[in-house]
Order: C-alpha cells, then structure tokens, then sequence
C-alpha cells in the first residue's frame, strides 16, 4: 500500500505548487487543478512537456442557443447575434457526443449558449451520454422551458450535477432581461428546484449515487448585497441544496468588470454567513481563478499549455479552443460534423496556428478569466522546476499521479 492510502495524517503532494509537498489528513483528493492527473496519458506527455499532444477530457455542449431571457450579462450576445437562434439536430448531437467520447473525452458540461432545457432532445443526448458512462453536469436559468426535459428528469437520468442559476429575488426579471407583465419566471424556477430537491429526496435509495444539486449566484452591483439573503432563504425553504457558487459576472473580452470592492463585500459577506451558519452545514464556494479577471489576482503564465484539456462545442457544431471563447471566430479550430474525431482537430493546423497565436501574444488578448487558468498555472510552475530539478519534478509527478486512485473530473466554473 502506497503511503498515500495509509490512514491518518500522510505527506502528499501539492497540487498547486510542483515540487512541494505539503502535510494532509486527506486519503486523496480531487482538485480542479490536480485532477489531470488522474489520467495517465495527460501525465505522461506533461512528464516530457509535451502539451501539444493533450486532448479533452473534459468538455463544454452548448447544444442551443434558444433562451427564454435576454441577460445583459450573458456572454454569448455576439455570437447569438450571428448564428441566431440555432441549434443541433439530435442524431447530429449524438454523433458530435459519440466523436468527444472516443477522443477520451470522460465527461459532458451541457450548458448554454441558450438555456439547455429549450433543447428539444435534451433527455435523449443525456441517455446517450450516460450510455458511454460519461460524467454530466448541466447547467439552467431554471426555466425548464422546453417540452423535453423535466426537473424530476435531472434526477431520473442521475446527472452527475446540476448546477442552477438563482441570481436574485427582488430583482429577476431585470437582471434577466425579460417583461414579468409578460411571465413571471421567478415562481417558476423556485418551484423547479423544490421539484428536483423532492425527486432527489424520494429516488435517491433507488439510485447508487446521488446528483449534486448546486445553486449558481451571479453578481454584479445590481444584486450583490443580495447575495446572504438569498442563499440563507434557499438553504431553510428548499431543504437538500448541496453546494452554492458564487461568481462575479464576466465580460469576457472586455474592460467593464464588477468592481473589486464589490467582489470584496461579496467575499466578506460569505465569509460572515458561514461563520454564522456552519462551515459543516453551508457549503459556499468562490472559484479563484475567476478573480483574475478583477484584478484581485494575477495570471501568472504567459503561454496557453492546458488548452487540450478542455473544449467547447457550440450550437454551430464548432469546436472552439476556449470554453470561454463562447462561439468567437478567433478561438475556432474545427467542426465536428466534418471530421472523424475529436482528436482530429487537437493535431490539426488549424488547433496549431491558433495556439501558436495566442501563445506569441502572451494570452494577453485572451479572456480575461477561463476554466484551465489555474492548470496553465501549475503547468508552467512545472516548466520553470524543469530546468531547475528535472529528477525532482518527474518524482513529483509520479507521486501525484500515486496520490490519483480514479479518474479527475473537472466541475469548476
């Protein structure tokens, strides 16, 4: 038995700084930025720095781009505004979901774009993803607009996770964009989550694992002193909630961020209600990476290593080398309807040349936040100790990927 299996207080590997370790309690865990390598092929080629050949384990579906609100905050207008409101034609999905799966691709992201649940195939791509035993996470306004897919189905198809936005109480029809004159979303969504709460509660002894239910909070200074209110009112009346993030509305390409005095409100806010409730019984997160984007936090790489890890199919069948890149011509490197694979396209000349862009302008012309941030990071820690310690850093790796018993997924946003 390895030392990392050994019960009690072990040494273990720090995932966030390569060459260090660090003194846990912990039998093993599962880090967003850690969880590559779970994967002995992606360790492999990191062990001999070659990036070029990663390829996606984990990726974005964007399978519509039909919504019933109009955000000012959502970061696919210019795209939308080009495609408009498309979407994938089922057995196109299927074989586009197929294409990810043989590439090694191991879990799903259905997230929008539009809002998933307009999709008309929704529970029939989910079946078919569950069939390649594929990890599915979706993300919703929590409209369940469509006639597809119910909320008691999110439970029925077991996803992984479900992630649902809940932005605001007072004001949800202004920060969504939509006339409540017209209908009124808010008792909708509220009683969609009680119904996916219920399903859980009643099917959960029938099923071998349960779905994490999650409650997403964008903010921006709209809705930001709101934010303790509202989880505190989803925590007591909706009773089985899991998780809570809480993230800062993103402009993606542009320079008109939420405030970093706001953010450090929201940060002092959650703080004051987890030391009022209970670390043990609220759980609330803030992904750092995002707090890049604000300037609360500094992206400390200049070359795009982890770009293979993650990918991002849109509405358009595009494949786009950023999951933030949100349907941007820049970031396309291929389209899953005309090749055989997934992999195809990462050792493509289009995936090299956009690659070999953005990695000569520094990423400094990329978004300004992404979800491989805090991999790029590691990873080009792991470049700077190989030219130091080459012995050290490849021991290193070997004990990381020893501390990794299962596959990693990646459910961070």
């Amino acid at each position: 038995m390895s030392m990392f299996m050994s019960a009690g207080t072990v040494e273990v590997p720090d995932p966030f700084e390569p060459g260090r370790y660090k003194v846990s309690s912990f039998g093993s865990y599962a880090l967003f930025s850690s969880s590559w390598a779970s994967h002995d092929d992606v360790v492999n080629h990191v062990m001999e720095g070659r990036y070029d050949c990663l390829t996606p384990k984990v990726a974005e579906f964007i399978p519509t781009l039909e919504c019933p609100f109009d955000c000012p905050t959502c970061s696919n207008k210019v795209p939308k505004a080009r495609l408009k409101h498309i979407s994938i034609p089922l057995e196109l999905a299927k074989s586009c979901i197929l294409k990810l799966h043989e590439g090694g691709c191991n879990q799903l992201i259905i997230t929008g774009g539009g809002e998933p649940t307009c999709y008309n195939g929704l529970g029939e791509i989910v079946k078919y993803a569950k069939s390649l035993d594929m990890r599915i996470m979706m993300t919703t306004n929590g409209t369940f607009a469509g006639n597809d897919f119910t909320p008691e189905d999110v439970i029925k198809f077991s996803l992984d996770k479900i992630r649902i936005s809940l932005n605001t109480i007072e004001n949800h029809a202004l920060f969504h964009g939509y006339h409540k004159e017209y209908k009124n979303w808010l008792p909708v969504v509220l009683e969609n989550i009680e119904r996916i709460v219920v399903a859980k509660k009643s099917l959960q002894k029938m099923l071998t694992a349960g779905t994490e239910i999650q409650i997403c909070i964008l903010f921006d200074e709209m809705n930001h002193r709101e934010i303790p209110r509202v989880i505190e009112q989803m925590a007591d009346v909706h009773r089985g909630i899991d998780s809570f993030v809480v993230r800062p509305a993103i402009d993606y390409f542009g320079s008109s961020q939420v405030p970093a005095e706001v953010v450090k409100d929201v940060q002092q806010s959650v703080i004051n209600l987890i030391k009022k409730r209970g670390i043990q019984n609220l759980r609330i997160f803030m992904p750092p990476h995002r707090l890049i984007s604000l300037g609360l936090a500094q992206r400390d790489y200049s070359q795009c290593r982890a770009a293979g890890l993650v990918t991002q199919v849109y509405a358009d069948v595009g494949v786009y080398l950023c999951t933030e890149g949100n349907g941007y011509e820049g970031y396309k490197i291929g389209d899953l309807s005309s090749c055989r694979s997934i992999t195809e396209i990462y050792s493509g000349r289009r995936f090299r040349k956009v690659i070999e862009r953005i990695n000569r302008e520094g990423c400094r012309k990329c978004p300004v936040t992404c979800r491989p941030t805090r991999i790029n990071s590691v990873f080009s820690k792991i470049e700077a100790l190989r030219a130091h310690d080459e012995a050290l850093l490849r021991q290193w790796l070997r004990d990381l990927r020893a501390h990794h018993e299962a596959p990693g997924y990646w459910i961070e946003g």
